[in-house]
């Protein structure tokens, strides 16, 4: 009985691996300068932390889906955002 349940069990999994899955994917455009942004970050929520440059040093900015906000603001370049399902964490 065992042998047939895993015939089966691998059966299905083989077939529901066969059903296409479609995803759309959308690109938006966070940042308009004319420095380089990097390091971009994006959680489960779909939220985002990326190093831009302000015209001094690089500071952390944060997207919430509807507005950006620079995080940092000090003489010195931050290095790799990071953020999690709840916060953004400055390394």
């Amino acid at each position: 009985m065992g042998k047939w349940l895993s015939i089966l069990f691998f059966s299905i999994l083989t077939f529901l691996m066969m059903i296409p899955i479609s995803y759309s994917i959308t690109t938006n455009q966070l940042n308009n300068n004319n420095y380089n942004d990097w390091s971009p970050q994006i959680n489960a929520n779909e939220y985002v932390v990326w190093l831009c440059h302000d015209g001094n040093d690089d500071e952390i900015s944060f997207y919430n889906g509807s507005t950006i906000t620079q995080l940092t603001n000090i003489a010195y370049d931050e290095l790799s955002p990071c953020i999690n399902r709840h916060i953004t964490l400055l390394r």
